[in-house]
């Protein structure tokens, strides 16, 4: 179905007659895509679970989890009210796979052991859905031995329901999964996929992959090389091209090529635009792994294998599991060079923000920057605290140059670049630091890392795993709470600093009250404290950190201390907010809800 053929009823809004088009062609196998369905008003939209589903399919495709999970959910509820009990049991399978790539394991676990229970009643006709949802959850529900025998159960389901696309889709996410494990299954699986599935350019993208990652597995490095980078972008949904990019990055390690620029610019793109997707932020931790083992870095790898190793246990999968065990292993058989230098001839610089701003490289340490304009430092520290340390032209003119005549703004930034790009060769001796093309502005081959990257990048990991397993995310927050200080004190009465300064001291707040509580939990009084007291330091005056303070102590049967604290707080309240203390706060100190 084409977009203008459904255009011409919604444009004339016959809302009625575009949702009965849809819907058969959904049902005659067809799978609109998210343009035309995103065209139907919500009201339109959320009276078909039908369209509700295949919407927020194309939204997993896309990687817009949230959303995704958000209609599928409805679409659940509405099946639900209905006898259509295929469509529910897809339903709920496309949600329990939306849930494992958000890190949701207790959903995700509850709607498996549902599918599996329904499938082995074999009462109602499920389609392909239900065991390809048991398969990627195998793990979940104790099926790991059984995944195979799910993934060629879907296929074959899809087959017989003539539906190519998501049969070529269970081959290529068997191999990606089983991997070696299939063996002669590789080819054999492939002839399939020739032989059993109608022809068609999304299943010949499908075909394009599946033989370059059979290439893969077989280690056949130069031959898969070539045959990933003769894949067509985009054409497959999100979480495979990622895989498959990933796959054929590491083909090229393997072979020890150079990867492209643009390439690397678009994996830092996707770990911020798919942070909430575990599977995929898994599969980059492993791609930088690769490439830290490659380059001989020591730390950069160690540190990729501790993300890869948090974000495999939200994935709750076998096979990112059993990846993990081969990093690790890998890691042990190699004998590190530390003295090593880089393609560029030197080692990457580490910079911190958290604090004075400083440049580290090994044990070579800069801090005492001859900074000729002020702006220079500003503009370093703007391109710091931005995603890939990349910055629209038009943003910096804005955010830096705001009280500037609009004529000499870029003047302005053109001389500010020239000055920083000086400053950095005479400090660091880096040419070309800064890249000024394109309409953006960018810090070129120069840093390893950021500690404010580091810091996100660890309360991201936490915050996903906060769920599912609170201990681990706890020692990564705990990481990251030691890391924090005021963003680069020596900075002062800048305004879109003090934006970024707010943020990040929120963010530390949220996650030393995590820790205050979980600790608390545990039984650990003195770390709680040492954390309480931290969240204090953030924000002196906010008064649920002094009710958490004082909860802990009167835990604790610290009564004269926990008055202590509620005399502070009397004072904040008093000197710099003219309140009292909330009744709750009170109650506190009576025993009550401690």
């Amino acid at each position: 179905m084409t977009l203008n053929e459904v255009r011409r009823w919604i444009d004339q809004r016959d809302y009625a007659m575009a949702v009965i088009r849809l819907e058969c062609a959904i049902l005659e196998g067809g799978r609109p895509d998210a343009e035309l369905l995103a065209m139907l008003p919500d009201g339109v939209l959320s009276g078909s679970p039908l369209l509700q589903k295949a919407y927020g399919e194309r939204l997993a495709d896309a990687g817009r989890l949230a959303e995704a999970k958000e209609l599928l959910q409805k679409s659940v509820k509405g099946f639900a009210r209905q006898t259509f009990q295929q469509e529910l049991l897809a339903a709920m399978a496309s949600l329990a796979y939306v849930h494992m790539r958000m890190g949701e394991l207790h959903e995700a676990e509850t709607l498996l052991i549902f599918l599996r229970n329904e499938y082995e009643r074999e009462e109602t006709a499920q389609g392909g859905h239900v065991p390809l949802a048991i398969a990627r959850g195998a793990q979940l529900i104790g099926e790991e031995s059984s995944r195979r025998l799910y993934y060629q159960a879907a296929f074959d389901a899809f087959d017989r329901a003539a539906d190519p696309e998501n049969g070529s889709r269970v081959l290529l996410e068997m191999l990606l999964d089983l991997g070696p494990a299939l063996g002669s299954r590789i080819q054999e699986s492939h002839a399939l996929l020739c032989l059993r599935l109608t022809a068609s350019p999304a299943v010949a993208d499908y075909e394009a992959a599946y033989a370059a990652t059979a290439l893969y597995f077989e280690e056949r490095w130069e031959e898969a090389s070539d045959a990933f980078a003769g894949l067509s972008p985009n054409k497959l949904p999100v979480v495979l091209d990622a895989a498959l990019r990933c796959c054929g990055y590491i083909a090229m390690l393997r072979c020890g090529q150079v990867l492209p620029e643009e390439g690397l610019e678009r994996l830092r793109d996707d770990v911020r635009r798919f942070a909430g997707d575990a599977t995929i932020q898994f599969q980059y931790a492993c791609l930088g792994f690769e490439r830290k083992r490659e380059e001989r870095n020591e730390a950069g790898a160690r540190r990729a294998l501790v993300q890869a190793e948090a974000l495999a246990k939200l994935c709750a999968s076998a096979q990112a599991r059993m990846k993990v065990q081969a990093m690790k292993r890998a890691l042990d058989a190699l004998v590190w060079d530390r003295d090593e230098k880089t393609e560029q001839g030197e080692l990457l610089w580490n910079v911190t923000c958290f604090g004075m701003m400083k440049f580290t490289r090994g044990n070579t340490e800069v801090a005492d920057f001859r900074w000729k304009r002020r702006k220079a430092q500003e503009l370093l520290l703007y391109l710091l605290l931005q995603p890939n340390y990349t910055c629209p032209r038009d943003q910096l003119l804005e955010k830096l140059f705001a009280d500037s005549d609009s004529d000499r703004k870029a003047g302005q930034l053109y001389v500010t670049i020239h000055s920083l790009k000086q400053v950095l060769r005479e400090a660091l001796g880096c040419e070309d630091a800064i890249i000024a093309r394109g309409g953006v502005v960018k810090i070129g081959a120069l840093l390893e890392q950021a500690d404010v990257e580091k810091y996100r990048t660890l309360i991201r990991v936490g915050d996903q795993l906060w769920p599912s397993d609170r201990e681990l995310a706890a020692e990564l927050y705990e990481q990251a709470v030691q890391m924090y200080e005021e963003l680069v004190p020596e900075l002062s009465y800048i305004d879109w600093l003090d934006g970024f300064r707010n943020h990040y001291a929120e963010v530390q707040a949220v996650t030393l009250k995590r820790l205050v509580y979980f600790a608390m939990e545990k039984s650990r009084y003195d770390a709680a404290e040492s954390y309480c007291i931290g969240w204090l330091q953030v924000r002196p005056a906010e008064e649920e950190a002094y009710q958490g303070m004082i909860r802990l102590l009167m835990r604790q049967g610290k009564t004269a201390e926990a008055n202590r604290w509620y005399r502070k707080l009397e004072a904040v309240c008093r000197e710099e907010l003219n309140v009292t203390p909330l009744p709750e706060t009170t109650r506190l100190l009576q025993g009550e809800g401690i």
